[in-house]
């Protein structure tokens, strides 16, 4: 249970890193 969750939580800031990148990269887009 607790790997479980340990992953889990992971596996959220992963995916909060990519929208990150994501708008960082969509910015870069509109400037240019």
């Amino acid at each position: 249970m607790k790997i479980n969750i340990i992953y889990e939580s992971h596996f959220d800031n992963g995916k909060k890193i990519v929208d990150g990148l994501s708008k960082i990269l969509r910015s870069k887009n509109q400037d240019v």
